[in-house]
């Protein structure tokens, strides 16, 4: 097994680990066994279409949490803007001349 090998097998498992994906679920997401998975961990030279399905699934897991923040963020901004209305409802505030 090449150094060059090994290095990206070890790269490929801490991105996964990272991601919080076991190798399972990451062969489920890139649509590949999950022996190719371990195989590739393990050094073995990926094929370039296996490159490019763990590329795309490995973008998706971290691009999650951004996504879900934020959708988090625009979610607080709404609660902000409709807490914000209620308090002027309650205490209007007069305009300054």
């Amino acid at each position: 097994m090449s150094r060059s090998a090994q290095s990206s097998g070890d790269r490929l498992r801490e991105l996964r680990v990272a991601a919080g994906l076991s190798a399972a679920e990451l062969a489920r997401m890139a649509d590949v066994a999950p022996n190719t998975i371990l195989n590739a961990e393990r050094g073995s030279t990926p094929t370039p279409a296996f490159q490019r399905a763990i590329s795309d699934a490995l973008l998706v897991a971290f691009s999650r949490p951004v996504v879900e923040a934020d959708a988090q963020l625009r979610l607080a901004r709404e609660r902000r803007a409709k807490a914000q209305r209620k308090i002027e409802q309650l205490w209007p505030v007069e305009a300054v001349a």
